[in-house]
């Protein structure tokens, strides 16, 4: 059981490494991306791997408590229905990862900002922040969400929704 367990956590987080998930993400792509089980019972076994110490839930988001592996992962592996039955504590306990302190998070999303934005959209950025009262790190998040979603988008054109939403004159921030 515990195998299942992993192989689990190390599909679900693939494509995003150790990066935190929301809770609604995974139930979405348990039932509706993998179609292994419907809404309901996929946010039933998030609840039960975290009541078992697999993973870490913290100010809404979900983390997982393994060291992942993604070399591990057996092709054409579905997860069985008999993992509800009998869900065992997390032993291991590899990775024992801690509530982060909310300045060191916001310290690392700074340093993010400044590694992944040119000059000219962190000044973007900043213009949208100090226009709509939106902090800046939620800006960021937003934008880093709609260029996910959309893919083959620019930063720049994702900031320019993100002001769209808030109701900015678009325009505006297109000539200058």
């Amino acid at each position: 059981m515990e195998n299942e367990i992993i192989q689990l956590i190390n599909i679900t987080w693939y494509n995003s490494g150790s990066k935190s998930l929301k809770k609604s993400f995974i139930s979405r792509f348990w039932s509706i991306d993998m179609q292994w089980l419907n809404f309901s019972e996929s946010e039933k076994l998030i609840d039960e791997l975290i009541k078992n110490g697999w993973l870490i839930e913290f100010e809404n988001q979900i983390k997982p408590n393994i060291k992942l592996d993604f070399n591990k992962i057996k092709t054409g592996w579905i997860l069985q229905k008999t993992l509800f039955e009998n869900i065992k504590n997390n032993k291991k306990d590899v990775e024992s990862i801690s509530k982060p302190d909310n300045n060191v998070v916001v310290k690392n999303n700074l340093n993010q900002i400044k590694n992944n934005f040119s000059s000219m959209e962190r000044r973007l950025l900043r213009y949208i922040s100090a226009n709509t009262g939106i902090i800046k790190e939620e800006i960021y998040r937003r934008c880093l969400r709609k260029k996910r979603s959309l893919g083959q988008v620019t930063i720049h054109l994702c900031l320019l929704l993100v002001a769209k939403e808030q109701g900015m004159d678009i325009d505006e921030l297109i000539e200058s």
